[in-house]
């Protein structure tokens, strides 16, 4: 893409950015451009753009990179949303063979929820100790009860995770990069979590 200021600052002006929209795009300089390299955001807005100039193969770049970083910064409807779009300029850009495409969540499983909760909270809370007093301008510090409510987690049950798995491999999703030793998550307990994964959460999805 061009990566001249002025040309993107019109293409931006077009989109109607907020305030806090415009300033993601310009807080770490990269190759002219500013991104938060962490944060989904910059790269769906660039991608749009890229769209409205029919530049198809650079817009397909950065939708994969959004929906890489999109993690925990976004609800599940968000991500089926990024995933048909991305998928939309694939496909425009020529491609035929089916896309991957991944997300990255926490696990923590047990047989019972409550204990799966339970078990995970006081890992997760250590996990993003780091973020209450470093996150980026703006940004949102995750609460594990809002995340698994959003099915952006995997702290439940067997039975649960498959319900769950099932509907982001109906959104497009291909492949699952499963967080499992968090925040200092003790060995025995990762190995539950992987064992439950193998045997009655795997055979699902042959």
């Amino acid at each position: 893409m061009n990566t001249d200021k002025s040309t993107i600052d019109a293409e931006l002006e077009s989109l109607q950015l907020d305030t806090f929209g415009y300033f993601l795009l310009w807080t770490n300089l990269q190759n002219g451009l500013v991104l938060d390299k962490t944060a989904p955001y910059a790269y769906t807005v660039l991608a749009m753009v890229a769209r409205t100039r029919n530049q198809h193969d650079d817009a397909l770049r950065l939708y994969r990179e959004a929906i890489q970083r999109a993690g925990t910064d976004t609800l599940f409807a968000d991500v089926k949303a990024k995933n048909d779009l991305y998928l939309d300029s694939y496909r425009k850009a020529g491609h035929q063979a089916a896309p991957e495409i991944m997300v990255a969540m926490h696990v923590y499983l047990h047989q019972n929820e409550p204990a799966a909760v339970d078990g995970a909270r006081p890992y997760f809370e250590r996990n993003i100790s780091f973020h209450k007093t470093h996150r980026r301008p703006g940004s949102k510090i995750p609460q594990l009860d809002n995340i698994k409510q959003e099915r952006l987690a995997l702290f439940t049950a067997p039975e649960d995770a498959v319900a769950i798995l099932s509907e982001y491999k109906k959104a497009g999703v291909t492949h699952v990069i499963g967080m499992v030793n968090f925040g200092g998550v003790p060995m025995g307990e990762v190995r539950r979590t992987l064992e439950l994964m193998s045997e009655e959460v795997f055979p699902n999805f042959k």
